[in-house]
């Protein structure tokens, strides 16, 4: 699966939101469906609200009956089973947005980290210790 690069600052939120999309098998383009995302999620030059966040994510997956769950207060092992059994997370830290699609013993494999589209692994500890909002997806 091709996940897609986040090519301007602040635009982090939408991309994750597509990404997620292509994950579920959505039919979810950049080159049809950017404007709508960026008004969905209400992004401008500063990025996305949570809360906007949170209505995208309802409306581009919920509408298409894939469960979308707000978690403010988690377990590691939580966030573990949900990753094994098929369903990824949609996390938010210090002002960037991405997706979990996986994990090792001691790493989530993250998309969009940075400027990159390809999994990069970020420490469970630093998981646990910075995200500050979360959804489970699936």
């Amino acid at each position: 699966m091709r996940f897609v690069r986040q090519r301007h600052e602040g635009t982090c939120a939408p991309i994750a939101v597509v990404n997620a999309a292509r994950f579920f098998n959505l039919d979810v383009t950049i080159k049809r469906d950017w404007k709508a995302l960026l008004e969905l999620c209400q992004t401008d030059e500063e990025g996305t609200e949570v809360r906007h966040i949170d209505q995208a994510l309802r409306t581009v997956l919920g509408q298409n009956d894939i469960r979308v769950l707000r978690k403010r207060k988690y377990r590691l092992s939580d966030l573990e089973s949900h990753l094994d059994k098929g369903g990824i997370l949609y996390a938010c830290d210090a002002g960037h947005a991405y997706l979990i699609i996986g994990h090792t013993k001691n790493h989530f494999l993250a998309i969009n980290n940075g400027k990159d589209n390809f999994p990069a692994k970020k420490g469970k500890d630093y998981i646990y210790l910075f995200l500050t909002d979360i959804w489970m997806l699936g």
